[in-house]
């Protein structure tokens, strides 16, 4: 078992494993998750970082010809996904190319290398009617195109993968790129007012934290040859409100955000109103206990 503490596998640890340094192929290496995954201290440095020029997973001939050649490949974490929730509701057809298209031709791809495939899912596949944070045994059932899709690309991996991790998380964040933590901070320091919605619930989540703690559980994931769902975030729950609040506060910007409910805030996807995932499972089977959303938040802003 892992300790209790934040630790990121070493490369020699991981080696003791393989009985060599893992060759991994990280998908969506650009992405604020794939980025943090790179800037893990002991991450190998035997990986493949393709960019979709080089590797479009929605191709199956493409990745079949990358895997020919590039034969060694270990580990498979795919951070690559259409997370638009807004466009993709116009665009379906983009959003099940590329979040369930490109998971169905990876597990054909992960089966063939016999090379454990980890992917990432998202909060978004309930509904948000359920008043207590969702395990990972609770029925989903989507509201948008983009839940529907990602749910979809779950289905594919839980039914046809030999060996698969796939992560539920949320809300994800981090000093990289655009997310709603950089943009209320761009916002507030142009002047730019804040309405925010109150009555949307989650869990804000490091891309950061998220990328150490799967890296963390991945010596037991990799030598468990099985097909696994887990749910894993910060701890603790917020609205897009009291993300917003907190993120100010921290960051000194002097600017009241302004509390406004959903129905106040037109847009094409409908949210859940209530999406705080449960991760007992993840703790208890590798004694790992995530940082609070707001220690998270707060070692984003101190980077």
């Amino acid at each position: 078992m892992l300790s209790r503490k934040y630790q990121a596998i070493t490369n020699k640890g991981f080696r003791q494993m393989t009985g060599s340094s893992p060759q991994i192929l990280l998908i969506g290496a650009s992405g604020q998750l794939g980025r943090a995954f790179l800037d893990l201290p002991d991450f190998p440095s035997t990986i493949l970082t393709p960019t979709h020029g080089e590797l479009d997973i929605t191709r199956s001939e493409n990745l079949d010809k990358y895997g020919k050649e590039n034969p060694n490949i270990d580990l498979i974490i795919n951070c690559a996904a259409a997370t638009d929730v807004e466009n993709l509701e116009s665009d379906p057809t983009r959003a099940d190319l590329y979040n369930r298209v490109g998971a169905k031709n990876l597990v054909e791809f992960s089966n063939r290398l016999k090379a454990p495939l980890i992917h990432f899912s998202t909060d978004y596949v309930f509904d948000g009617t359920k008043q207590t944070p969702y395990t990972e045994n609770d029925a989903t059932n989507p509201i948008n195109i983009y839940g529907k899709s990602k749910c979809a690309g779950e289905e594919e991996i839980l039914n046809h993968a030999e060996h698969a991790v796939i992560f539920r998380t949320s809300w994800l964040i981090s000093h990289r790129g655009e997310n709603f933590l950089t943009k209320i901070i761009k916002k507030a320091r142009s002047g730019e007012a804040l309405r925010i919605v109150t009555d949307q619930i989650g869990c804000p989540t490091s891309a950061d934290d998220l990328a150490c703690m799967v890296w963390a559980a991945m010596p037991e994931i990799k030598e468990n040859k099985t097909v696994t769902l887990y749910h894993l975030c910060n701890r603790g729950q917020a609205s897009w409100y009291d993300l917003a609040k907190f993120i100010l506060e921290k960051s000194s910007q002097r600017i009241e955000p302004e509390a406004i409910q959903s129905n106040q805030f037109k847009t094409a996807a409908t949210r859940p109103a209530y999406a705080v995932l449960d991760t007992e499972k993840f703790q208890k089977e590798f004694s790992v206990l995530p940082k609070t959303w707001k220690d998270a938040v707060t070692d984003i802003l101190n980077k």
